[in-house]
């Protein structure tokens, strides 16, 4: 079972992570809080190339951090060999950037991505990223048993999901929340928290 991580502020560090949606969810921004407010630099993008080629700071802890895996696998447009393609061009970046120092951390949120159609290359792709990472992390102790593709469990570290800051849904009124959604009072809204 993953072994837990304990929660450090390491003001020399220098993380990138990627993908970069701290504008439409809060999940990144509370994640890397305490390090930022300890002095780390955390940088975010959504450029797989800029990911693979950040500059490393010298005299500093440096981090690629990999998040879902969507930007590459879960896009519909492209065929199955332009995605084949992208993938490999993403393992060999990040072979480039730990010769270069780069520590490479990997939070698995899904098995596989959304809307996702070869699924038996994205868990080729997973066991191989694996491989490569140094730390991989997930957010709830039974989740190696749900990934029949992970190759061992020795990098595994369990790390609580990032809470969101409930202070907004207070200034919220029930209807304004649902107008902000799209959904008028009579729509029915069925919720599953998992």
């Amino acid at each position: 079972s993953p072994k837990n991580t304990p929660h450090k502020k390491k003001k020399d560090c220098h993380v990138c992570y990627y993908p970069d949606y701290s504008q439409g969810n809060q999940y990144q921004g509370l994640l890397y809080k305490d390090l930022i407010d300890g002095g780390a630099i955390v940088t975010g993008t959504s450029d797989m190339l800029k990911f693979v080629s950040t500059n490393f700071i010298d005299g500093r802890e440096n981090i690629l951090h990999i998040h879902w895996l969507n930007q590459i696998f879960g896009q519909t447009r492209f065929s199955r060999e332009q995605i084949i393609s992208q993938s490999q061009k993403f393992l060999k970046g990040i072979i480039h950037a730990k010769n270069r120092g780069f520590s490479i951390y990997w939070t698995i949120h899904n098995n596989v991505s959304h809307d996702f159609s070869y699924v038996a290359d994205e868990l080729r792709f997973s066991r191989q990223l694996y491989t490569l990472s140094d730390k991989v992390f997930v957010h709830h102790p039974l989740v190696p048993d749900l990934l029949d593709w992970l190759p061992d469990q020795k990098k595994l570290c369990l790390c609580e999901h990032g809470h969101y800051d409930f202070a907004q849904a207070i200034d919220t009124t029930r209807v304004g929340a649902r107008a902000s959604l799209g959904f008028t009072e009579r729509d029915l809204i069925v919720t599953h928290v998992g």
